[in-house]
């Protein structure tokens, strides 16, 4: 993974980290409660949250949230308005919310889910995104897929590491 900075971003954000460091530094109270399990009333949250993974000059994959707001121990940030884009995928998503583990590398995403892949349209309640890109839903949430003159639904969704979808119950497909 490589990120790409202009050298004012670089500045701006080496002055960042640097404050946040001081700032950081200055509450040993809040280091001591997060080390504790205990949030003790402290909070951590960045607004207008964008990442690029970019390789070979070419973006991989983009995500982006209005609001990610870190535990006390800094293991899960809760995110709001969530996006993510994979371009060689053909992949945009977007969601109300989330909780991005950071421990685990998982992205769990819920309220309104709506994402478009390879020309098909998804609406959904709740998703989990774990390393490798594998997706899965519970099996009780209402998941829709449409694409032109094709309507399929069911409870539940997952995917393979060979991207295939599948829908775990009460499947039906309407075309029309």
């Amino acid at each position: 993974m490589r990120f790409v900075f202009r050298r004012e971003k670089l500045k701006l954000a080496v002055a960042f980290l640097f404050a946040a460091g001081l700032l950081f530094s200055c509450q040993p109270k809040a280091n001591e409660a997060a080390r504790e399990g205990k949030t003790a009333g402290y909070l951590s949250y960045l607004e207008d949250v964008s990442v690029f993974n970019i390789q070979d000059n070419k973006t991989v994959w983009s995500a982006s949230s209005r609001k990610a707001t870190l535990t006390g121990d800094g293991s899960t940030a809760n995110l709001e308005k969530v996006s993510l884009n994979v371009p060689s995928e053909n992949l945009s998503l977007k969601a109300n919310g989330g909780v991005l583990d950071l421990d685990r590398n998982t992205l769990n995403l819920t309220g309104r889910i709506e994402s478009e892949v390879k020309g098909f349209q998804m609406d959904t309640d709740s998703l989990r995104i774990v390393p490798g890109g594998k997706v899965s839903s519970p099996a009780n949430d209402m998941v829709s897929l449409k694409k032109e003159r094709i309507l399929i639904e069911g409870k539940g969704i997952e995917t393979d590491s060979e991207r295939t979808v599948k829908l775990k119950n009460n499947v039906k497909a309407i075309f029309y």
